[in-house]
């Protein structure tokens, strides 16, 4: 059974589905729905379609841009190109569901998890139903219901992010860029966003939540710079639990992934990537168990398979202190608008080509370079 048809659910349903697997794909909303996101599509998040469905991403769903622009807090920092896709999640969401019920996956939509009888492995929905299941993946978003029956809180309330943003009809800014925005100084601990797409532009900030009680605010500050009427436009927020996954994403018969295990980047923010990612390996996982006699087995087995993702998310923890800190942030700022291999790194890490540890050694490169140029202006001068 899997709780949550988002991205990871479904991309769980269709591993697990596709295994042969008797597989319920279940959630609160009927879809096509919409789903608060700025929709960005990095390489990674391509790779890991492509390796979990064998197909490359359909054109129709995604909207490329070749340049990104990073400013602070208005003030530019540089441009180039960026290669992120940008897509709607009402299309995207719709499109991985109707993969996974081709792979055998049976949905039951409308209804939401209410309760949870983890011992005799039966849950209970909204509706009064109740289902058994030999595994459960919860992929049930930030606010996981799963979650919170393991643990008392599905998320972490000094740890949790917030975003807010709205879609500015493209008629309403005529002359935007088509480049993809990142502004890292629009709120605490986080930044804002502009993103493309075919009929809007998003436009949106986040950051870590008790950092930013006035984010409405910020929000509108940073339309208003747009030239645009906060008032105008409908703002959604949702939580963005980044910065703190959970080490051991479940137990028992229980996995989490996607945003219900925290699988959120807290620096580039990449989750979609991950929740695929992550919702492959706990259908992989289950299926695995099953076929080998020992469903006991899968959690364990996913546990070790989500161990690099977990590493990234400890790592990007750290790196975010030399980023986001207001001691930092001015030096990140100038280091980032000056260094060519620091912002060909952090779009590398969006590509999933190159890891945290990675940055220790671009930096290392770029300190290199520095000196050089300072000795052959030294060299020049006399």
């Amino acid at each position: 059974m899997v709780a949550g048809a988002g991205p990871a659910g479904a991309a769980a349903a269709f591993i697990a589905a596709r295994a042969g697997l008797s597989v319920a794909l279940i959630d609160k909303s009927e879809f096509p729905r919409e789903k608060l996101c700025g929709g960005g599509l990095t390489d990674r998040c391509r790779s890991s379609f492509e390796a979990v469905y064998g197909r490359p991403l359909p054109d129709d769903l995604v909207l490329g841009s070749g340049k990104m622009a990073f400013f602070m807090a208005g003030s530019p920092l540089s441009r180039m190109d960026g290669r992120l896709g940008l897509t709607m999640r009402r299309a995207f969401d719709a499109h991985m569901v109707e993969l996974a019920k081709d792979a055998g996956a049976t949905t039951l939509f409308g209804d939401a998890v209410d309760d949870l009888h983890e011992a005799a492995r039966v849950v209970i929905l909204k509706s009064g139903r109740r289902l058994a299941y030999g595994h459960l993946v919860g992929a049930d978003g930030v606010n996981s219901a799963i979650a919170r029956k393991l643990y008392g809180a599905s998320f972490d309330p000094a740890a949790i992010g917030f975003g807010l943003e709205v879609e500015v009809p493209r008629a309403d800014l005529p002359n935007c860029p088509e480049d993809v925005e990142i502004d890292f100084g629009r709120a605490d601990w986080g930044y804002g966003w502009v993103f493309p797409k075919h009929q809007s532009f998003t436009i949106g900030v986040g950051g870590v939540h008790r950092r930013n009680p006035d984010m409405k605010a910020k929000l509108a500050a940073y339309l208003t710079d747009k030239g645009l009427d906060p008032t105008r436009y409908k703002v959604k927020g949702q939580y963005l639990p980044f910065g703190r996954c959970r080490e051991k994403p479940g137990r028992g018969r229980i996995l989490l992934c996607g945003d219900a295990a925290g699988f959120v980047d807290p620096i580039t923010g990449e989750g979609i990537g991950y929740a695929i990612e992550s919702g492959a390996m706990a259908g992989a996982a289950i299926a695995a168990a099953v076929a080998a006699g020992q469903p006991g087995t899968a959690f364990a087995r996913y546990v070790e398979t989500t161990g690099a993702i977990r590493a990234s998310m400890r790592q990007a923890r750290g790196w975010r202190l030399l980023i986001f800190s207001h001691w930092a942030k001015g030096l990140f700022a100038k280091a980032f608008g000056r260094a060519r291999v620091l912002r060909q790194g952090y779009l590398d890490i969006m590509a999933g080509v190159k890891d945290y540890d990675d940055l220790w050694g671009l930096m290392g490169a770029e300190a290199t370079q520095a000196l050089g140029r300072r000795l052959r202006r030294v060299l020049f001068r006399v």
